[in-house]
């Protein structure tokens, strides 16, 4: 059985710390940063494309898409090839969850950069730029608005041991909310039950002052339920 991790666990088991100069460069400019962290295998990706797939005012590069072929936008599949581009992979029975069953973005995790030169070819003067991270504390650190992704996947999944690249079952339970912060739960965003899933998905909307793209949202998201339910059952 694959084990509870809380976040105290990610945290040490990642173990990668922001940098100084990281944290100095957003400092300086909050309002051209957001930060989404979740840690591995937690759908940050996927809320990733949500927000930016909702707000307007954050930069979308077609190098974010992992679609090596079409010029998709945030919450588009890719209509040449099942699934995306996947990750680099260790194990081959790999392949098929990653290419199948997962929603990747190639955007530079905030933890890996000494610097935020890699940041920079995606600048826009009128445009924020969305990073993604694996830490939950960035809120502690970073004066920009910061989204905290939490929940247990097994709360989503009935049988979580078929997926290799959802390593074990995190179990974070913390929410903090302030100006700066929101903390959303996968589980609700995820929710096949309608209310359930808009109630979280428009707390994500109030919380960067935006109107909802409900229906875009919602069928990005049962397409992926659909693609993982799928894979459960005849590819795992």
């Amino acid at each position: 059985m694959k084990p509870v991790w809380t976040m105290e666990d990610a945290h040490k088991h990642w173990g990668f710390e922001v940098s100084e100069k990281v944290k100095e460069g957003i400092n300086q400019h909050p309002q051209k940063f957001s930060v989404v962290g979740a840690p591995p295998g937690l759908f940050g990706a996927l809320v990733y494309r949500i927000i930016v797939g909702t707000d307007n005012s954050f930069n979308w590069n077609q190098q974010f898409s992992m679609s090596v072929e079409e010029d998709i936008k945030p919450l588009e599949w890719p209509s040449k090839t099942e699934g995306f581009f996947i990750y680099k992979l260790t194990r081959y029975q790999h392949f098929f969850e990653s290419h199948f069953a997962t929603v990747p973005i190639n955007v530079p995790l905030l933890e890996f950069e000494k610097t935020l030169k890699s940041y920079l070819p995606f600048m826009q003067k009128d445009k924020k730029l969305l990073i993604r991270s694996h830490r939950l504390d960035c809120h502690e650190y970073l004066n920009c608005k910061v989204v905290r992704v939490i929940g247990n996947l097994k709360n989503i999944f009935s049988n979580i041991e078929n997926f290799h690249l959802r390593e074990c079952y995190w179990n974070i339970e913390e929410v903090i909310n302030n100006d700066n912060v929101i903390t959303i739960s996968i589980e609700k965003l995820l929710n096949e039950d309608f209310n359930t899933f808009l109630e979280e998905y428009l707390r994500l909307c109030s919380f960067f002052d935006v109107s909802p793209n409900i229906n875009n949202v919602r069928s990005f998201i049962l397409l992926l339920l659909e693609k993982h339910k799928r894979f459960q059952l005849t590819l795992s």
